[in-house]
């Protein structure tokens, strides 16, 4: 019974982040659509960013810790990858299984812009950065967590 239950759970899970894709990529498209991409970035950015770095309700000595605190908000969205750099002033993760692989580039940059708020939030040293997108043609998506040198 308790695995039937677990696998239920799974199921739901699997079919309600399939449906917030959908919502949150028509919804990106039709501010992009309506704005542009500078128009959705004006718009969008600082609200995004501002709520990511208050979600960060801990503080994060290095690299390392961050990437590991992504990592568990990707495991429960079901994205799957390793880790191609590892140390506590950069890390850099390559994501191979992704719900998310059908939406437009913009909704991924939307949910980063959230992601390089809560990483500052975790620690204001780090900066998160998305290097490349399966949805801009790349075979899988990257991103970095590296200390910002100014």
């Amino acid at each position: 019974m308790a695995k039937k239950f677990q696998e239920s759970n799974q199921d739901t899970a699997t079919r309600l982040i399939a449906f917030w894709a959908i919502l949150h990529d028509t919804i990106v498209g039709a501010v992009e659509e309506g704005l542009g991409q500078r128009g959705l970035r004006a718009v969008l950015y600082q609200p995004l960013f501002d709520a990511g770095y208050e979600a960060a309700t801990q503080k994060l000595p290095n690299a390392i810790g961050i990437a590991d605190e992504i990592m568990r908000l990707e495991r429960d969205f079901n994205l799957r990858g390793r880790i191609l750099e590892m140390g506590p002033d950069c890390v850099m993760r390559e994501v191979t299984e992704c719900p998310w692989t059908n939406v437009r580039p913009a909704a991924c940059h939307v949910f980063a812009w959230w992601m390089e708020g809560y990483c500052q939030g975790l620690n204001p040293t780090f900066r998160y950065q998305l290097k490349q997108l399966v949805p801009e043609g790349a075979h899988t998506c990257v991103w970095t967590i590296t200390r910002h040198t100014r």
